[in-house]
This record gives C-alpha cells, sequence and structure tokens, in this order.
C-alpha cells in the first residue's frame, strides 16, 4: 500500500482531494501534517512514499525544509502546491530533483494522474460513491481531458471529455447527444479514468448542463415507468389470484325441501326439473325482453360511447398533453444557457400546475439546479478570492465576497466551507503582509520601520509578531544613526514634518532606548520651531491687530495645551501683550492730544510726559508728528492772541473816540439848535435831532455831512448819504432843491456855517458831454446863492424831507 503525506492542505482541497485519491485506488493511505515542521516525525514513524504540500506564502524556511527534503530523502518524491509563487520561487523550487511545482487552481485530475505515475500505480482507476453529473462539473472546471468508460447495470458506454468539454459519447448503437442522455440517465455508474490514446473528434456541441439536465429528465422517466410497471404488475397478480379464488369455489343453486327450507344440495332430477322450467319461461317471455333488450343495449352503447370518451381523455390524452407539456418545459429548460433561467421556467410551470403529476418532478429538478447553483457560486467564489491581489484591500474584498455567499445561501450545502474561508483570510493576510516586510530594501530604514509598525498595528495577534519585533530590534542602532542624519537635512531645508514622524517612529519602536531622550528633545524642538513658524505666518498675516494675534497664539494653546512650543509661545503672548498696552496707551494720549476742547496747553504737557517714558520707535515717532502740530498750534494761538489783543485795543481806542465825537456832535446839536431857536418860531428844534421849518412845513437834519463825517462828497457819495441817512425815526431824506436850500440858509438866525463851501441839490443838467449839479454856494460870506458843480466835485450835504 502507497502512503501519501498532505501538508499544511487547506480542509476543502483536502477533503476533496482525498477523496479523489481514494477513488481511483484503493491501494493508497492518505496521512495529513499541519505543518512542514511535523514532516520529520511522521516520516520516522511510518514509510511515506509521497509528499504533498500546499505553501501559503513562501519563504526561506519553506525552502530550506525542501531542500532537507531533496537532500536527506532522495526517495520521495514532494509536490509542491502554491497560489503566491513568484518566478523566483518557482526556479528555486524546480532546480531541487525530487520536488515539482505546481501553481494555484491545480487540475486535479491531471495531478491526480502525475500522482500516480509517479508511484507507479498506473493511471485511471475506478471511481465510486460520486453522481457522474457531479464528477463532469468537476471535470470541466478543472479542464479535464480524458475518456471515462461507464459502467451500470442497464450497460456501459464512454464519454470523450476535452479541456472540460463534454465533445463524443457513445453507447450500444447510440452515439452523439442520445448516448450521452442515455449515459446520463443510469443508476449506480461506476467511472474508469482513461487518461490516453483516445483521440476524438467533436459531435456534442449542446453545453454540459444542457446535456446533465436532459439526461436527468431521461432517469426521471425511467423512474417513473418502472414504477408503473411494477403498480401495473401488482395488480395484475392481485386480479389473477382473485379469479383463481373465484374459478375455485362451488356453484350454489337454491331449492326447497319438503320443509321449504333451502337447501344448498340439489338432486340429479331436480336440476332436470329446474332447467326445463327455466327453458319454458324463457321461451314465453323471449318477444317482450328482445324490445326491452334493445332499448337497454342502445342506452348502454352510449353511455359506454361517453364514458369511453372520458376515460380516453382523462387516461390517455390530457395525460398525454400534461406530458409534452411538461417535455417542453424540459425542453426550454435545457436551452436555457443558466441555471437561474432554468429555475424561473420550472418556478413558472409549478406556480401554473398546481394539480400536475409533473410538480413534484418539477420540484426536484430545481433542487438539484439550486444545488448546482450552490456548488457554482462557491467555486466563483473561491476563485474571485484566489484571484484578488492580497493587498490592504484583500481582507474586506474577500469578506465580502464570502459573506454574499453566505446572504444568499445562509442553509446551503457549502456553509461550513465558506465559514472555514473566512476563518482563513486574516491567516493569508498576515502572511502576505510578512512576506512584504522582507522584500523591502534593507537600506530603505524608514520605509522598513514603518511597515513593521503597520505589521504590529493591523496583526496584533499575528503568527509573525516575535519575528517582526526581533527585525525591529536588529535595526536599532543603524536606524538611530539614520534619523540623526535625515534630522540635520530636515533643519536645513525646514521640512520639520518629516522629521517629526521620524522621531515619532522612533520613539514608538525604540522605548526602551538609551537614545529616547534624546531624540524626544530632538523632536520637541523641530517640533517647537515648526509651530512657532506656523504660528507667526499666521499672525504676520494679522500685522497691526495684536488681539487678532493674541487669539491665533492662545487658541493654539487651548486646543494644544502639553505642546513642546508652550513656554515659547507665553514669551510671545507677553510681548504681545505688552504691545497692546503700549497701543491703547498711545491711542489715549493721540486721542487726548486732537481733542481741542482740552487746553491746548494742557494736551502739550501730556504728551511731554509720554514721550519723556521713550515708548516704542513706532509710537515715538507718531508722538513727536503730534508734538508738531501742537507746537503750530501754539504758534498760531499766540498769533491770533496777539491780533485780539490788537483789535481789543483798537476798539477800545475806537469806543472812546465814537464817544467823543457823540459828545462833539451832541454838543454842535444844542449850538446850532440855540441859534435857532432866536429864529422868532419860524424854526422848531425837534428833540429827535430835526428842525421844522414853520415856514415851508419841511424837515431839515439839524446838522449837515460836513459837520457830522468831517469830509467832502461827490454827488454819488451825497445821493447815498440821504438814502442811508435814519435821523429821528425816518429814512425818507433826500438832497433838497435849489430854492429849499437857498431859502432855509439865507434865513435870519437859519443854520450857521459850519464850514462847508457849498451844498448839492437835488437839480442835475447836461452841459455838452458832461452832467452837471446845481450847488448852493456863499461866495462873499453874507448870501447863499444858486451855482453848479461837476458830479465829481466834492461839497457837502444838509438833508431835508417831505
Amino acid at each position: 500500500m502507497n502512503t501519501i503525506l498532505l501538508v499544511d492542505v487547506d480542509p476543502a482541497t483536502l477533503n476533496t482531494f482525498s477523496d479523489l485519491l481514494k477513488s481511483q485506488s484503493d491501494d493508497l493511505k492518505i496521512l495529513t501534517a499541519g505543518n512542514a515542521k511535523e514532516v520529520p516525525n511522521i516520516i520516522s514513524s511510518a514509510k511515506v512514499n509521497m509528499i504533498i504540500i500546499d505553501l501559503k506564502m513562501p519563504d526561506n524556511d519553506d525552502l530550506q525544509f525542501l531542500g532537507y527534503m531533496s537532500h536527506d530523502f532522495p526517495n520521495i518524491p514532494v509536490i509542491v502546491m502554491t497560489a503566491f509563487g513568484t518566478p523566483e520561487i518557482e526556479a528555486r523550487i524546480k532546480a531541487l530533483k525530487t520536488c515539482q511545482y505546481y501553481q494555484k487552481p491545480v487540475n486535479m485530475n491531471a495531478l491526480s494522474e502525475k500522482i500516480f505515475e509517479d508511484l507507479g500505480v498506473g493511471v485511471g482507476g475506478q471511481i465510486h460513491g460520486i453522481a457522474l453529473s457531479s464528477f463532469l462539473q468537476m471535470s470541466e472546471m478543472e479542464k479535464s481531458t480524458c475518456r471515462l468508460k461507464i459502467r451500470s447495470e442497464e450497460g456501459y458506454g464512454y464519454l470523450y471529455l476535452q479541456k472540460g468539454e463534454l465533445i463524443a459519447a457513445e453507447t450500444g448503437l447510440l452515439h452523439s447527444d442520445e448516448a450521452a442522455f442515455e449515459i446520463i440517465s443510469w443508476d449506480n455508474a461506476v467511472i474508469e479514468i482513461e487518461k490516453t490514446g483516445h483521440k476524438k473528434k467533436r459531435e456534442i456541441k449542446m453545453p454540459l448542463m444542457n446535456i446533465l439536465m436532459e439526461g436527468l429528465r431521461i432517469k426521471d422517466e425511467k423512474e417513473a415507468a418502472a414504477k408503473e410497471k411494477e403498480a401495473k404488475n401488482a395488480d395484475t397478480t392481485l386480479e389473477r389470484k382473485q379469479r383463481a379464488q373465484k374459478s375455485a369455489a362451488p356453484k350454489v343453486v337454491a331449492v326447497e325441501t319438503e320443509d321449504s327450507t333451502p337447501s344448498t344440495i340439489p338432486s340429479a332430477r331436480d336440476d332436470k326439473k329446474i332447467r326445463a322450467g327455466d327453458k319454458a319461461g324463457r321461451a314465453a317471455k323471449a318477444p317482450k325482453k328482445n324490445r326491452w333488450l334493445a332499448v337497454v343495449s342502445g342506452l348502454l352503447i352510449s353511455v359506454a360511447v361517453i364514458v369511453g370518451g372520458g376515460m380516453l381523455w382523462i387516461q390517455v390524452i390530457q395525460p398525454r398533453l400534461v406530458k409534452d407539456e411538461f417535455q417542453k418545459v424540459l425542453v426550454d429548460v435545457g436551452n436555457s444557457p443558466s441555471l437561474e433561467e432554468k429555475e424561473t421556467l420550472l418556478q413558472e410551470y409549478i406556480d401554473t400546475h398546481n394539480n400536475s403529476k409533473y410538480t413534484l418532478e418539477a420540484n426536484r429538478k430545481i433542487k438539484e439546479i439550486f444545488r448546482l447553483i450552490q456548488e457554482r457560486d462557491y467555486e466563483n467564489a473561491v476563485n474571485q478570492v484566489t484571484n484578488l491581489p492580497v493587498d490592504k484591500n484583500f481582507k474586506e474584498k474577500a469578506k465580502a465576497i464570502y459573506q454574499a455567499y453566505l446572504d444568499r445561501f445562509s442553509d446551503g450545502i457549502r456553509l461550513d466551507d465558506i465559514k472555514k474561508k473566512m476563518e482563513e483570510i486574516p491567516i493569508l493576510v498576515d502572511e502576505n503582509d510578512f512576506q512584504e516586510l522582507k522584500q523591502i530594501d534593507p537600506y530603505e530604514y524608514e520605509k522598513r520601520i514603518t511597515a513593521y509598525q503597520t505589521y504590529l498595528r493591523e496583526h496584533k495577534t499575528g503568527k509573525y509578531q516575535n519575528e517582526v519585533q526581533k527585525l525591529i530590534s536588529d535595526i536599532s542602532e543603524t536606524y538611530y544613526q539614520y534619523v540623526k542624519k535625515e534630522i540635520s537635512v530636515c533643519e536645513r531645508e525646514n521640512d520639520w514634518d518629516r522629521c517629526i514622524q521620524l522621531c515619532d517612529k522612533y520613539m514608538i519602536s525604540y522605548k526602551k532606548s538609551a537614545q529616547l531622550s534624546e531624540i524626544r528633545s530632538l523632536r520637541n524642538r523641530m517640533n517647537t520651531t515648526m509651530v512657532m513658524t506656523d504660528l507667526r505666518q499666521k499672525a504676520s498675516e494679522k500685522s497691526g491687530d495684536h488681539p487678532a494675534v493674541r487669539d491665533i497664539y492662545m487658541n493654539y494653546l487651548k486646543a494644544n495645551p502639553s505642546s513642546s512650543a508652550k513656554e515659547e509661545i507665553q514669551r510671545e503672548l507677553t510681548d504681545i501683550n505688552k504691545m497692546i498696552r503700549e497701543k491703547e496707551a498711545w491711542e489715549a494720549i493721540a486721542k487726548l492730544s486732537k481733542n481741542k476742547k482740552i487746553n491746548l496747553f494742557e494736551r502739550i504737557k501730556t504728551l511731554e510726559k509720554y514721550m519723556a517714558r521713550k515708548p516704542e520707535a513706532i509710537y515715538f515717532q507718531g508722538a513727536g508728528v503730534l508734538m508738531q502740530r501742537l507746537e503750530k498750534e501754539k504758534t498760531e494761538f499766540n498769533r491770533l492772541k496777539q491780533i485780539a489783543d490788537e483789535q481789543k485795543k483798537m476798539t477800545l481806542e475806537n469806543i472812546a473816540q465814537e464817544k467823543r465825537e457823540r459828545a462833539r456832535l451832541q454838543e454842535e446839536k444844542a449850538k446850532i439848535g440855540s441859534i435857532l431857536s432866536r429864529s422868532n418860531g419860524r424854526f422848531i428844534v425837534n428833540i429827535d435831532g430835526t428842525v421844522t421849518d414853520q415856514h415851508t412845513g419841511l424837515v431839515w437834519y439839524i446838522l449837515d455831512s460836513h459837520t457830522e463825517l468831517k469830509e467832502c462828497l461827490n454827488h454819488d457819495a451825497a445821493e447815498k448819504y440821504v438814502k442811508n441817512l435814519e435821523v429821528g425815526g425816518y429814512k425818507d431824506w433826500r438832497l433838497p432843491s435849489a430854492n429849499d436850500l437857498m431859502a432855509v440858509m439865507n434865513a435870519k438866525n437859519s443854520f450857521p456855517r459850519s464850514g462847508a463851501k457849498w451844498y448839492w441839490t437835488s437839480e442835475l443838467f447836461w452841459k455838452g458831454y458832461y452832467e452837471f449839479g446845481h450847488t448852493v454856494i456863499n461866495r462873499n460870506g453874507d448870501i447863499w446863492v444858486k451855482d453848479e458843480a461837476e458830479l465829481t466835485q466834492c461839497g457837502a450835504v444838509r438833508a431835508v424831507r417831505q
């Protein structure tokens, strides 16, 4: 007996593979090992003819084991399977004389052929206990090429497979599709695999699923026919038994004895009498009976026709129609490209034929299709996961694929297998991630540390936790020197983030390192520089707005109370608060200095005190500008004060002059009034400064313009004088006529001479191109006479009204 040792093979593959090998040979023993470390002990305690190992993530340990087997056990062939091979791994394994390399997914039939060939058992074998339909589907998935010899109680035949496709079939006189249908319908088939020497041209073009469905249909019909035949045979046997019992029983004729009691034992004489009596009775009743017999016969024939027709419809025609309809559905099912469409067609038949005898058959086929769907989707799910790249998204994607299967088939036939597959996902990811760690360039220290930390974080219960910790420990000193070197580069290029990350990685990985405090100090220094650079940049955008700048620093401290930059920020805040106070003081001084409601000299004094404290240059300069303005204001103030003083002085003099002038005029009025009062009542001196001439009724101003103004007037000035004159409450003063003026001036005790040489009158005239006015003049000192003068000449006015 040959012994095969299967090492580290996943449970699903192990079961399938074991069944396949055992089905092909009875002279075979299967042993299993959880990992390669168990192999030496098993080899030492049992004779092993071949080892088959499934490498999850090939590494140096695996290659060392294979080298050990090749060197120490050259007589034991080793078959290596893996889904994670590389060209380098494949080359190294094939270089070992006793090892053969297979990339997963593996063609199980080809692998089994190789196994038996190496073991010297022979190719092929018999397969028992596996349904032919299931075996054909498995061969289709594995793309097998072989000839199958099928034997059963119903006969034997051949099926030809090429790359998993059924291309030909033969049994007896049947070939192609019909032969395939017939063979698949056989019960208890024994499968013999014949691998070589049977080339065949393609005869079958139908998809395998259609062939399987049709073969299963024929099988169902055979089973139904067998049951029907068995039932008929049982009915026939029962009927024969009943007839035999009936023919064996004695005929009984009822007769009367002497005491009128029926007897069951008739005599020969009595029998003759009875027969004679019956014959006579029948002869007497024959005409009447024949008429009734015709009527009854007609009725019976009609009933027979109706009943016969009904029976024919019920037992022959209707079943045939129902059967034909079901057969049509099966044909449609066979021609449907997908299992789901087949299932839908059968379900539609069931929904519309609740009472059909083929409903159970349709239900059975749906269950078979559903089983096939589960198998197909299971294989698809496994293949999808196998083909996924084992990256950071592998775990989620693989779980999603398997979970989708579970959601659809929560009680499916592959439930346990899927759950096992899901349990293997973290193991595959763990293996893959660890292998990727080994592929990192040994001189890329930063990348290595990052990858190691990522592995430890994502695989807290990983298989290689200790190995990764050792990898980190091995580069402790090297990574420290690398970090120191990179920090100098960061400081030169102001690339603080990167070096802070380097320090963080170091502190996480080497918590007990002697250089930890140094790295932490460097980290804090760089973090402080980075933080302060960023804060100062933000503060520069708020230039001059000290409260806003203060808020930037305070908000950072509030969010990061334990920041390494805390002390530096607090120093900045002290300076900022000082600047805020300086600014507030300056703004108060500036406001006071510009407030003109405050005494100028008080403002200057306050500003001088502020400048004596020597504030910041920017404010000291502003104070100097304000002081210049205040000095100018002071100079202007003094100038205006001087002017005001002078004006005040002049005003006082003017007031005194006006007072003297009023006194003079008053004196003149009194003098003139005294003279006029001696006119024997002609002139009445009014208290309002006017004089009324009783002879003419005219009212004269007591003073003339010469006495009042002490200056002479041309004619225009004379006109303006009388127009603006307001005396005694009157405003209608005018120049007098020459006659009126001469009359009053030449009267006795009239207005005295005031020093005026002549007076203007209201009379104007032209002389040539020039305009003249009549005047009144006293040439010899006695009489005032009429005269003339150019309007531009200078004279006096004696105003009159009415």
